[in-house]
């Protein structure tokens, strides 16, 4: 029977100590050598456990940074796997009665930048995905405009969470309720546990009760979009660019000084070393 992986490359220590590189083949294995910065195939293996039939390959160097591409793969895979059980968890969640819908989630996303929002919406539990309406459009609008970067290519390049996954529900009045200090606190050790996985360099707090998880109090936005903070979390450290809140209740995105200042943010996150690189 032979090795079944599902793809992955993994170290393996033999008996006498060297550190080889296993790496799924048809019915075998490529074994895989790092030598003076390069890599080797030295062997076929079939079989199983310690019984390992052996045929010797022709070399095939492969450059050092071949193995850096395969250890950050390795990486993103398990990252994406823990996400996704992380995501199904968060899909399950009812901790808070209160709250007028079940969880909405983006992807698992193992990506360098995460976008925070607020609640989801009335129509975002229906379509599955966070900001997938009016307020959705209009950022996504900002980010194809001054990012270059469309909806599908955001969503799958970035890792989309919220201060509260469930939609909160309206008020008397007609407008939508504000979460709880209860409701927040509960949602937050999701975020606590994906900052914790995912180790974001750039997050980028959508709104005034998003850039409440890092600010507090929240300085007034004038004082706030366009510039670029750095945060500390407990042991994490990372970059802040904050947001305004794309709803269209708020005209604060729409006249001066706000948009200039939102537009000086997304220049910004353009521009970010982080979000050039957001997957690699």
């Amino acid at each position: 029977m032979c090795f079944q992986f599902d793809l992955k490359a993994f170290a393996f220590e033999l008996e006498e100590g060297q550190i080889v590189l296993f790496h799924q083949i048809d019915d075998g294995f490529n074994v895989v050598e790092f030598q003076s910065g390069i890599l080797l195939v030295v062997a076929c293996m079939l079989g199983s456990g310690r019984k390992i039939a052996q045929a010797p390959l022709q070399f095939c160097p492969i450059s050092s940074h071949c193995l850096k591409m395969l250890a950050n793969q390795r990486r993103t895979s398990d990252l994406e796997a823990k996400l996704t059980k992380h995501v199904i968890a968060v899909g399950k969640c009812r901790r808070c009665p209160n709250m007028a819908s079940g969880a909405v989630t983006g992807n698992p996303v193992a990506s360098r930048v995460m976008l925070l929002g607020q609640a989801p919406g009335v129509k975002e539990p229906l379509l599955g995905k966070p900001f997938a309406w009016t307020a959705g459009k209009t950022l996504f609008k900002w980010f194809n405009d001054v990012l270059t970067v469309d909806e599908p290519e955001f969503r799958s390049s970035v890792y989309m969470a919220a201060v509260c996954r469930c939609f909160p529900g309206k008020t008397a009045a007609g407008g939508d309720r504000v979460p709880s200090k209860t409701e927040v606190a509960n949602c937050k050790e999701w975020l606590d546990f994906e900052i914790g996985l995912l180790q974001p360099e750039l997050i980028i707090p959508v709104g005034k009760l998003a850039i409440g998880q890092f600010l507090n109090p929240v300085p007034p936005l004038t004082e706030l979009i366009g510039q670029l903070l750095t945060y500390k979390q407990g042991k994490y450290r990372f970059d802040l660019i904050p947001l305004p809140h794309p709803s269209g209740a708020s005209p604060w995105h729409r006249i001066e000084p706000g948009k200039t200042l939102t537009l000086r943010a997304l220049e910004l996150i353009r521009d970010h070393p982080v979000w050039i690189a957001r997957l690699g």
